[in-house]
């Protein structure tokens, strides 16, 4: 995972509420999408 770039504290928290099972893989990965284009978005 080298050159990846670090994780964001949002992304740590939002695995965090994966692995404790507060959200599904579903909503896992559609949290992780919108926060995927919104930096796209955020970067022009």
């Amino acid at each position: 995972m080298e050159g990846l770039g670090r994780q964001t504290p949002e992304y740590n928290a939002l695995s965090e509420l994966w692995i404790t099972g507060k959200i599904d893989r579903q909503e896992l990965q559609e949290r992780r999408m919108r926060m995927v284009l919104d930096r796209v978005r955020d970067l022009g």
